[in-house]
């Protein structure tokens, strides 16, 4: 059965809530534990008679009990609490950050993470002024300098700084894992050859993974113990470098590495440095002149 055929039961039991702000609000009041109808008018600034009257229905529909004169949820009130917090939750992030949502491209980003948004409303967001466009570029830079664990998806590269700015945790013995789309791997070999050296060098570390991916992520990301990085393309196509969002937060940092991790499983990991040439062409990908390849290993 199709969702668009969905009535009856189901809708009611949506719009118990979704169509009542007060309701909502009753829902959200107990899920931190139960109350009388003085606690819940003084919480939730309401007359006792209008809080009564929303009880009624909620109570109609097997989402409040009551015990004596205390009100509480039942197991479906709970669930259905739940589902409102998330819900209140997604909005807020995509209303916080209305323009950013609005006109980008978010195909790179599953189904399943889009659904879970919410995740990101209790962190602190750095919005990047529009005077300033590289302003959270700049953050970028500085935060990833002090970070103990870095995870990192680029389809593109802004500057040769972005890329040698994880040279030196590297080397420091910091947990390192980067991702590299086969269009940045292939423009690195063709006109990089500085960066095409150092990551040669770096492979070698224990402590630093770097994978390649045949896809065209449309998506770059930066996540850390402590703050995630989310950068969008237009839909023109073109990666919008002045539009970056910084997260800080355990949300967003366990919403970014599950991001992280969808990717990483379709990448493929760079293993030393001999015999790429065979792999790339297998994938109809150009690679320039090479005396020198790098090995790459399926992580499937």
């Amino acid at each position: 059965m199709s969702l668009h055929d969905v009535c009856g039961q189901p809708m009611e039991y949506i719009m118990a809530f979704t169509g009542s702000e007060l309701r909502m609000r009753i829902l959200l009041s107990l899920m931190d534990g139960n109350k009388n109808t003085s606690d819940l008018a003084e919480e939730i600034s309401a007359r006792h008679t209008t809080i009564l009257h929303a009880i009624k229905h909620l109570s109609k529909l097997g989402i409040i009990t009551k015990n004596e004169d205390v009100y509480a949820l039942t197991n479906l009130g709970k669930m259905q609490a739940y589902i409102l917090e998330n819900l209140l939750s997604y909005f807020t992030i995509l209303e916080g950050q209305r323009d950013f949502w609005l006109s980008h491209d978010v195909s790179g980003i599953p189904v399943d993470l889009l659904n879970r948004l919410g995740m990101l409303s209790d962190s602190e967001v750095m919005v990047p002024d529009p005077v300033m466009p590289l302003e959270n570029h700049e953050k970028l830079i500085s935060m990833i300098a002090k970070s103990e664990d870095i995870k990192a998806v680029l389809p593109v590269l802004i500057t040769p700084e972005q890329c040698n700015v994880l040279a030196d945790p590297i080397k420091e013995g910091l947990n390192v894992n980067l991702i590299v789309t086969y269009r940045l791997l292939e423009t690195i070999s063709r006109k990089c050859k500085t960066l095409e050296c150092m990551y040669k060098e770096l492979i070698g570390y224990n402590n630093f993974n770097l994978y390649w991916t045949p896809e065209d992520v449309k998506v770059a990301l930066v996540v850390t113990e402590s703050f995630l990085y989310l950068g969008l393309y237009n839909f023109d196509g073109i990666y919008d470098i002045g539009s970056g969002l910084i997260y800080v937060g355990d949300g967003a940092v366990a919403w970014g590495t599950k991001l992280f991790e969808y990717y990483r499983k379709k990448s493929n990991l760079i293993v030393d440095t001999s015999q790429a040439v065979e792999l790339l062409q297998k994938h109809g990908l150009p690679l320039g002149d090479h005396s020198d390849t790098t090995k790459i290993r399926s992580n499937s």
